[in-house]
């Protein structure tokens, strides 16, 4: 079974939680089909896989509407379904 998810879109916010130590980004993805109440963009939280942020050094300098790349992958955590990074790509401005 193959377990692979791509997003393009742009950082809404960059942040690390202290309680977890783990590093998130929030991407605003526009979204191709208009539901019932005309919602255009979508937000998903992504986790940073802990090897990505290592690279990054600061997660300060993923400035906000910056254009981003994910490849990663889904897993459950606490019954939810989350996308874990395995790869960011800074696409441009």
């Amino acid at each position: 079974m193959t377990n692979v998810v791509v997003l393009i879109g742009q950082v809404k916010r960059a942040y690390f939680d202290e309680k977890t130590s783990t590093c998130y980004l929030e991407l605003k993805v526009e979204n191709p089909f208009v539901d019932e109440y005309d919602t255009v963009e979508e937000v998903y939280v992504v986790r940073l896989w802990r090897g990505i942020y290592n690279d990054l050094k600061s997660i300060s300098k993923i400035k906000p509407n910056i254009l981003v790349g994910i490849k990663g992958r889904l897993e459950i955590e606490n019954d939810k379904v989350i996308i874990v990074s395995e790869r960011v790509s800074f696409l441009g401005k």
